[in-house]
């Protein structure tokens, strides 16, 4: 049966992603470096612990050829900013990054297999012929159509950086190594966790399933649920570097990437990132320089689209990365497992269920009705008030009981029919989609749930009098079967909890759209064979496979050559704001959509190549005075190509007023169209030739206080029917000084609280806080419950570094401290744990327990907090560049003397 412990980190997993402060989101003294050419990591380790009095414990070697360093831990009482600092000043060490905690995004799962496919019957199911399949996203994409000519990504390799493959899975091979469809791979977290993984050569997922998913949808071969992988050809790489929670951390990842690449990975795929959206992070720089040697790096721009504009994600954001958005499915499935039942004497047919707890095993019974068509005397039972005398014992019975929620649960109708001396149970609602049931009742023996069409019909043919007898097996060895139902929504729309773009350096972030929602593909065996989940970790794999088809077909492996291709290609999406489509035909906004829903066919057969797949023209501080690409005509004959602007719909970041993005739906722009200037507006090109293309752009004049984001496709038309469009975005505002790091209209944006508190709320000026003096200059003192004072922050956008720096609010004797001056603030230090660098939208925390940074014990007296932070596409060394915020004044007494 499945595991349903190890399923409850994505079992009713909200879209969004999970928003995690800054603080928690770094592993505490543990750091990345990379070396200054080529190093001894025992030489490092050496100099640190003597030169630079550093105890440090080897925590993973990063020799690799694209990247050399590692990452170890730091221990002892040293500050994390004074740690970088020393370790920076070592002539060895070209970068040093802290270690950041890392997650699988939180893709939902819609339904979950129960069976264990490797112990079903073969003689029960039947594999379909590829070339008669017909799932329905390949038709979206023409994947379909580059199937039916022979391509399925045969000779590339595409390495999957996950939670690792059940490669033991009949759909995905049954074996790992060389021949075999997952042929390469290694398990960097083993049986270990984030903070100890103790790597191993075997990289088979058995406890999260999210790689098993991710690896189905690349390369399942064709499965008797009737999907396929959109590259069932491919050799697969599978590289663990997620833990049984989908936990990981960015050394990890920086390694499974590096290791994907030497293993001669053509293409690399990951569905995982981490909130921040800045391209020059250590795992970003790592993807890129991947993508600079030649292999495509794919990545989820993840699921956090329900807060709204520049919510990207790393490394999605990395230069040259292929950053992909969700599309929703025009049909939706559910998986159930496959019972049989007859009616009189007539053939047996197959009805879907959902195992309950306790489930069915091997069994055949008749059926009886217990619901709102069971009228005896004019009296409606329905097990929500008992059952009547009349009713036989139903010992001998599978009952089917009718759920009325508006009456009762039924955790009373499973009363009323144990009363009866039912010991089985199947129940039905209106939904098609039955959830797991437990009735906690001992006497029920068996239990589940059936589709209300199915639970409808039965009642139909029960209250007619015929007799309908049911058979279940036991669901470890059922086969399953899949219902669809029709999207009629949003079908072939942008995904509402896609994360939007663009990263906060305004590079283009998504590029496409893949098929990301309710996508049926493989789950590890033991966990049910089978699952139905939605995220951009669905659509990242789709086009990873994709990519693969259109590198055979067009005969080369070039990183920028596909995502070009697959980009300039796509379809585009008209908006749709998850519940109506009142957007009067205009186009999603690129900063959503990127340029559309990939097109397989045509990007693997166009005839003309843009250099490039986007083009940012920023903000209007930074505006280029011009952009240039080549287009290059790849046929055998001169095409004439007429160039344009399709605006798409733009975007307010901000309300009237406020400084503060707006969560999805975002504000629509009326008028945030830019206009664009081409060196020529008609440009031929001759066979086999390239032409460089000059563009201008003049940012619309809409309100710049409200940071609106502007984008566009611009068209290129052939003579030789090619149709491409390249898309384009900037901001019509300075991000610099029309944006505001923290949220100080709200009275909980920046506010000064207590340390301790469950729910925290603010406190008075010149509140007293009492607690032991720090009793040592070697260690930060544990806050724990004691009431300190906090600042508590909700941030509006990004920035590159933030300070919380302490000063003295009057003429006390913290006063006579050294002290630097920081921003016109006579600054005594930093808060431990402070400056935080690369934040992104949300909110962080500072607590004082008496120790600053620098492990300077205060001594009684009155203080306040300064925030500061560094603006957006500001210079750190530039006073100006940076804002500011005083807070209300507080006091310490220690309760402790010296």
């Amino acid at each position: 049966m499945v595991n349903w412990v190890s399923l409850l980190p994505l079992l009713g997993a909200a879209c969004g992603a999970a928003q995690a402060t800054p603080n928690d989101n770094i592993l505490a003294g543990v750091y990345i470096v990379e070396f200054e050419g080529e190093q001894s990591t025992e030489a490092l380790y050496r100099e640190l612990r003597t030169d630079n009095d550093l105890d440090i414990e080897p925590r993973m070697a990063l020799n690799y050829k694209l990247f050399n360093g590692a990452s170890f831990n730091v221990s002892g009482a040293i500050d994390k900013d004074e740690a970088l600092a020393r370790i920076a000043s070592n002539s060895r060490v070209k970068n040093v990054w802290p270690v950041t905690r890392v997650s699988v995004p939180n893709d939902r799962l819609v339904s979950v297999g129960q069976s264990d496919i490797s112990k079903v019957s073969r003689s029960s199911i039947s594999r379909r012929d590829v070339s008669n399949a017909t799932y329905d996203v390949h038709v979206m994409t023409q994947v379909d159509r580059l199937h039916a000519e022979g391509y399925t990504g045969k000779g590339i390799k595409i390495g999957i950086v996950d939670s690792g493959i059940d490669y033991l899975h009949p759909d995905l091979g049954g074996c790992f190594g060389p021949g075999c469809l997952v042929s390469y791979g290694y398990d960097l977290m083993g049986g270990g966790g984030i903070g100890q993984p103790r790597p191993d050569d075997d990289p088979i997922d058995t406890c999260f399933g999210h790689g098993t998913h991710v690896a189905g949808i690349v390369a399942a071969q064709q499965s008797y649920l009737g999907f396929l992988g959109v590259a069932p050809d491919v050799e697969l790489g599978a590289f663990r570097a997620l833990d049984c929670i989908g936990g990981s951390s960015d050394d990890l990842l920086i390694a499974a990437f590096n290791m994907a690449y030497e293993a001669g990975s053509d293409i690399i795929s990951a569905s995982v990132g981490m909130d921040g959206g800045w391209p020059d992070s250590a795992w970003s720089l790592a993807a890129q320089r991947i993508v600079d040697a030649g292999v495509s790096v794919v990545v989820a721009t993840g699921n956090s689209g329900e807060i709204g504009i520049f919510s990207a994600s790393n490394p999605a954001v990395g230069l040259g990365v292929t950053s992909v958005a969700s599309v929703d499915a025009r049909e939706f499935p559910f998986l159930l497992l496959a019972g049989t039942y007859a009616i009189e004497e007539q053939e047996e047919e197959e009805f879907g269920w959902i195992a309950g707890q306790p489930p069915f095993q091997n069994l055949t019974l008749p059926l009886f009705y217990v619901g709102s068509e069971l009228v005896i005397n004019g009296t409606v039972f329905d097990g929500c008030n008992g059952l009547p005398d009349s009713i036989p014992d139903l010992s001998d019975y599978v009952v089917l009981v009718e759920e009325q929620p508006q009456s009762c649960n039924f955790y009373d109708q499973t009363d009323s029919i144990v009363a009866k001396g039912a010991r089985y149970a199947l129940f039905f609602r209106e939904s098609e989609e039955p959830e797991y049931i437990n009735t906690y009742d001992p006497s029920i023996l068996g239990v589940g749930r059936t589709t209300g069409s199915q639970g409808k019909s039965w009642a139909k043919d029960l209250i007619a009098g015929r007799n309908v007898t049911v058979t279940f097996t036991n669901p470890e060895i059922t086969k399953q079967l899949v219902t669809l139902r029709n999207n009629t929504v949003s079908p072939g729309s942008v995904s509402f909890w896609s994360s939007w773009g663009p990263d906060w350096e305004l590079g283009m972030n998504p590029f496409l759209a893949a098929p990301g929602s309710q996508i049926l593909s493989t789950f590890p065996r033991a966990l049910g064979s089978y699952a139905i989940l939605e995220g951009t970790s669905m659509a990242c794999p789709f086009v990873a496979g994709a990519m693969a088809l259109v590198a055979q077909a067009r005969g080369t492996r070039d990183p920028e050559t596909l995502r070009a291709a697959l980009t300039t290609t796509a379809k585009q999406i008209v908006y749709h704001d998850g519940e109506a489509n009142d957007d009067q035909g205009r186009l999603a906004p690129v900063a959503q959509a990127g340029s559309g829903l990939i097109q397989a066919w045509d990007a693997a057969h166009v005839k003309s190549v843009i250099s490039t797949a986007g083009i940012s023209f920023r903000d209007t501080d930074n505006l280029p005075s011009e952009i240039k690409f080549t287009l290059k005509n790849l046929g055998d004959s001169e095409v004439t190509y007429e160039l344009g602007n399709n605006p798409t719909m733009g975007v307010y970041a901000f309300a009237q007023g406020s400084k503060r993005i707006t969560a999805f739906p975002p504000l629509k722009a009326d008028g945030a169209e830019a206009k664009l200037e081409f060196s020529n507006d008609l440009i031929t090109v001759g066979a086999g030739e390239s032409v460089e293309v000059a563009v201008v752009c003049t940012p619309p004049s809409v309100d710049a206080s409200r940071l609106p984001v502007y984008g566009g496709l611009i068209t290129v038309n052939g003579t030789n029917g090619d149709t491409l469009a390249l898309p384009y975005l900037g901001v019509a505002a300075s991000m610099k000084n029309d944006t505001r790091f923290f949220h100080t209209a709200d009275p909980l944006g920046v506010y000064l609280s207590q340390n301790g508190q469950r729910w925290p709320i603010p406190v008075e000026p010149d509140t007293i806080f009492r607690g032991p003096r720090p009793s040592s200059e070697t260690a930060y003192p544990e806050p724990g419950t004691i009431a300190w004072p906090q600042a508590r922050v909700v941030t509006n956008v990004g920035s590159k570094l933030v300070r919380l720096d302490v000063v003295a609010a009057d003429n006390s004797t913290a006063r006579c401290l050294p002290w630097q001056d920081w921003l016109g603030y006579r600054s005594l230090g930093q808060l431990p744990y402070f400056p935080l660098r690369d934040l992104t939208r949300g909110s962080f925390r500072g607590t004082l327990a008496g120790m600053l940074a620098d492990h300077t014990i205060l001594p009684n007296g009155r203080y306040r907090f300064v925030l500061s932070a560094l603006k957006l596409l500001g210079e750190e060394e530039n006073p100006e560049d940076w804002e500011s915020v005083e807070m209300i004044p507080f006091i310490i007494e220690y309760t402790t003397a010296l």
